[in-house]
């Protein structure tokens, strides 16, 4: 065999294991999903933004309620008026009904301030009585801190922030989400049959 016929077989090997390297390498690592896959939404009753997304977050629940999603709200503002309106939210959620009254504090953005807060929850038919009572319970304080205190770890800078899988998520619309969340908690479901397979 020639000499350069040589050296062109080695430099073509090269090159090609150069390209196999390339490509592995630059490869993601696949994303680790576990189930329950967990969603959140970092958002403020004055927001407009926030008001606009909230339609679309209540719709995926809805169309997710018998997959294994968490969505979970949590509200960026602990000053002022701002602080009870989140009580009232959870005090609303001690009667099942905290998503309910979000949207009515968002349908009324701007519009409203401390002293609407139980006609709010008239409207939803809820105790007043225990509404009340729920707004000045310790453990729905301590609750309220603790969701403002978790938001400031997570140093959120803007509303509405999605997080999905510990990942922000930019993508605003209903049906690119839905296919976002179920492609992750599909991958999710493989890993976890694989891990079953493996143990």
């Amino acid at each position: 065999m020639e000499k350069a016929t040589r050296v062109t077989i080695i430099v073509s090997i090269l090159i090609i294991a150069g390209f196999i390297a390339l490509v592995t390498f630059s490869k993601k690592p696949e994303e680790q999903v576990t189930l329950p896959l967990e969603i959140e939404v970092h958002s403020s009753f004055h927001c407009p933004y926030c008001k606009e997304f909230f339609p679309v977050m209540m719709n995926l629940k809805e169309r997710l309620k018998n997959e294994e999603v968490n969505i979970t709200y949590y509200h960026t503002d602990e000053t002022g008026e701002y602080y009870d309106y989140l009580l009232a939210t959870l005090a609303a959620g001690e009667q099942d009904k905290e998503y309910e009254y979000m949207g009515i504090l968002y349908e009324n953005q701007g519009n409203f301030s401390p002293a609407d807060l139980p006609d709010f929850a008239e409207q939803l038919e809820l105790d007043l009585d225990k509404f009340n009572e729920d707004r000045n319970n310790p453990d729905i304080i301590a609750k309220a801190q603790a969701q403002f205190d978790y938001v400031d770890q997570r140093n959120i800078t803007y509303t509405p922030t999605l997080i999905i899988n510990d990942r922000i998520i930019r993508e605003r619309d209903e049906e690119k989400l839905y296919e976002l969340i179920m492609e992750k908690v599909n991958l999710g479901k493989q890993q976890r049959e694989s891990d079953g397979q493996d143990s």
